[in-house]
């Protein structure tokens, strides 16, 4: 949709609003048309993915507020300007013309690294420097009193450049006294950087360990904010084994007989065999250092509409709020690394924006105030962290947090998929699940999975902390979740238009419910389980018959129990899944170790399997595939 397609679109608008209402009933869009529209503007190429600080992002800020606009909605701010303005670091990066590692050896040797060939700055160190630091080697960089290995026993780091392995020793010993082939705490960049600051290092150089690295074409440099972007004040660059064996092949380090080690290589064999430290200064070698963190910083806005209440408790504030930013061409928060297409973010969260407009075009035009204010807020800075939310709630509430006694949040509610609308935080209150199962038609009942807990990933978290009950609408991820996929093709714009349906008559219930029953109810986070192994990608668009398996991994419990791609699951120790959900906090429930039964569908033949959960193994949890 251009520019002069929306100009066109409002005016029609704008010009049907004003005609007599005989005539406006009969030429006004319908809802389902309005959603429509809205969903193909929001999700449209000319918006460029909605990110923050973009031309694209202003446009929906601008169509929003025209929304608002003509629909009644006075601002929500002093100015009438609708926008709630703050800033958003979008990113940091190490800027290269500052940034800089040399390291000076013996007879007047000095190595000049390059930054993206041989080494590279990283973020989570920050911005520091040290100029001409003795260099010390600290094998993996770990202090760990209760496994009597101490990287830093007997050594002076003090001011010095310390040069560390990744990950620990005895990686892939499954005795190793450091969780066996798991990681263990100690395998952490951040741990490794606090144990060097506490030990007053100025700078650190991190190099792959061996199985990180086998060989020369793996041994690749980490992405600058690879190992996070929080600074620490300390220079730290990620550098390539044949810098550290270069270096060491002019000044070895020493074992305690005396043995000259070489290489890298030659220094972990030796810690693996005797899980000893070999931590000394590298004889001769200095180090200058200097990373310099640039931000690029942007302004965005929340955009906010207000119906006034009439009554006693006008003054109490309902708020409906769904994030109207994306990902933009993508980069950080995309599930497509590497790819750099425009993310349109249609059901993530076009829908949910709609589900705001629309709603605010409904109470606006209904004909009668509701009982409660209402405050429709479309949220920027969702994907970078909930942002917006943060300072809605946290810096600059527009309504008193004291008296906002609901907050209603839309984030991707465009597939509705066999009737069923997740519900999160419907035991906030006591008001909701009442509020729930009343605002549901005889005739056309949508499936409700009620979930208590709020806890889920969205803007309405910002307001559980504030004691403020919530409920959160969501029809489910799918496979195309934050990828140049979700796009508006790809949404169920009917089950849209009922979910917005539904949560209208939501609404009016919590408006008209009492203060009581609108009272905070805390809910306890449950402590967080990684699912059980099963070694399985599961589609996310279950049917009446189970849950597609979309690849089987290689080695994995369901391949060694005969677990074939294309199969149909349809249940697990008896109980019947259509939802990849309720699958995977059944693998939770499910220590490993354990064995299950799992029935199949492969073509009309129906099957049941043994199959033992194991842990998931390490490849899986870095690529997300833990089921």
């Amino acid at each position: 949709m251009n520019i002069r397609g929306l100009l066109l679109f409002s005016l029609a608008v704008l010009i049907l609003s004003n005609l007599p209402q005989s005539i406006y009933a009969q030429s006004a869009p319908s809802p389902r048309e309005r959603v429509d529209y809205d969903l193909k503007f929001l999700a449209s190429d000319e918006l460029e993915g909605r990110e923050p600080g973009s031309k694209g992002i202003e446009m929906a800020a601008d169509y929003i507020i025209d929304q608002f606009k003509q629909y009644g909605l006075k601002s929500g701010t002093e100015d009438g300007s609708y926008r709630q303005v703050f800033t958003i670091r979008m990113e940091s990066f190490p800027n290269k013309e500052e940034s800089h590692l040399t390291l000076s050896g013996p007879d007047d040797q000095t190595v000049q690294l390059v930054i993206g060939e041989n080494a590279q700055p990283q973020m989570t160190g920050g911005s520091g420097s040290a100029e001409s630091a003795d260099l010390v080697f600290v094998g993996y960089g770990i202090t760990a009193d209760e496994l009597n290995y101490l990287d830093y026993r007997d050594i002076d780091v003090n001011g010095k450049v310390v040069v560390m392995l990744r990950m620990e020793p005895q990686r892939n010993d499954p005795e190793s006294v450091f969780d066996g082939s798991d990681n263990s705490k100690y395998a952490y960049i951040a741990q490794k950087i606090t144990t060097a600051k506490e030990n007053g290092a100025a700078g650190m150089i991190l190099v792959n360990d061996r199985h990180t690295a086998p060989n020369k074409d793996q041994d690749q440099l980490a992405l600058p904010d690879e190992f996070g972007r929080d600074g620490k004040n300390m220079a730290f660059y990620h550098v390539k084994r044949a810098v550290i064996d270069d270096v060491l092949s002019k000044s070895p380090l020493l074992a305690p007989n005396g043995e000259k080690l070489t290489s890298l290589k030659d220094i972990e064999t030796r810690i693996d065999e005797t899980l000893e430290p070999l931590s000394q200064p590298i004889a001769g070698w200095k180090a200058s250092i200097n990373t310099t963190i640039s931000d690029r910083v942007v302004e965005t806005s929340n955009i906010v509409g207000v119906i006034e209440g009439e009554g006693p408790k006008a003054d109490e504030t309902i708020v409906i709020g769904g994030h109207y930013d994306h990902l933009g061409y993508g980069g950080r928060g995309s599930a497509a690394p590497g790819r750099h297409e425009i993310h349109n973010g249609a059901d993530d969260n076009a829908t949910g924006t709609a589900g705001v407009v629309e709603l605010a075009r409904r109470f606006g035009t209904n004909g009668k105030k509701p009982p409660r204010r209402l405050v429709f807020i479309a949220f920027s800075g969702e994907e970078r962290g909930l942002l917006g939310a943060a300072h809605y709630t946290d810096k600059e509430p527009l309504f008193p947090l004291e008296s906002t006694v609901a907050m209603v949040n839309f984030d991707m509610i465009g597939r509705l998929r066999n009737d069923k609308l997740t519900v999160y935080g419907t035991g906030t209150a006591k008001a909701f699940d009442i509020a729930c199962e009343a605002a549901n038609l005889e005739d056309e009942p949508i499936s409700l999975n009620k979930v208590p807990s709020p806890f889920a990933g969205s803007d309405h978290m910002k307001f559980v902390q504030k004691q403020i009950p919530v409920v959160f609408l969501h029809t489910g991820l799918t496979n195309i979740y934050h990828t140049p996929e979700d796009d508006y093709e790809t949404l169920n714009v009917d089950g849209t238009v009922r979910v917005i349906d539904y949560t209208e008559r939501l609404i009016q219930n919590l408006a008209e419910a009492s203060d009581e029953d609108l009272a905070f109810v805390e809910i306890a986070r449950s402590p967080r389980r990684r699912p059980s192994y099963l070694g399985v990608r599961m589609d996310y668009d279950g049917d009446e018959r189970g849950i597609f398996v979309e690849d089987v991994s290689e080695g994995s419990p369901a391949e060694q129990a005969g677990i074939q791609k294309g199969d149909v699951i349809t249940a697990m120790n008896g109980t019947n899944y259509t939802d990849r959900g309720e699958v995977i906090k059944f693998l939770t429930e499910n220590r490993p170790g354990t064995e299950i039964e799992v029935t199949l569908l492969r073509g009309d033949e129906e099957m049941t399997v043994k199959v033992s959960l194991t842990r998931t193994p390490r490849r899986s949890r870095r690529s997300g595939s833990g089921q």
